[in-house]
């Protein structure tokens, strides 16, 4: 895949990106799913502020992520990189109503909930910033 096509990939999609952390508790690996917007070459999500994976972030902030499309042709990133906590500001509840709006219409019931939470202090936003990457395209082979 190309650069561009890798950005559309990961800008244009509603897939779920697989957070993997190491819990903060056993040390052993978990798997988050999360929602994410793409932007500035860094994955965005946000979580509630008492989740095991802000307090595995915390502790370790190394994490490993997919995103994938699991039917044919078979097409996915993945990699390494490091979370951070960004800092709340009114442009981390733009970030928050920019995943919501990713992933559900306004017509969705779970819509004005899920705006409302990310308008609330009981969330904040993670940052993951790859250090990096692999792609496979299986449509290029089919």
């Amino acid at each position: 895949m190309t650069r561009e096509e890798i950005v559309n990939f990961l800008e244009k999609g509603r897939m779920i990106l697989r957070l993997g952390t190491l819990d903060s508790t056993t040390g052993g690996p978990v798997i988050h799913p999360v929602w994410y917007y793409f932007a500035y070459d860094r994955f965005f999500f946000f979580t509630d502020k008492d989740a095991s994976k802000l307090r595995n972030v915390k502790r370790e902030s190394a994490v490993y992520f997919t995103i994938d499309i699991d039917t044919r042709p078979y097409i996915g990133v993945r990699g390494k990189g490091t979370a951070r906590v960004v800092p709340e500001s009114e442009e981390t509840i733009e970030l928050k109503e920019k995943i919501v709006r990713k992933y559900l219409d306004r017509s969705d019931p779970r819509y004005n909930m899920a705006i409302e939470k990310a308008r609330s202090n009981r969330s904040i936003v993670l940052e993951v910033i790859p250090s990096y990457y692999t792609v496979w395209d299986y449509s290029k082979h089919e």
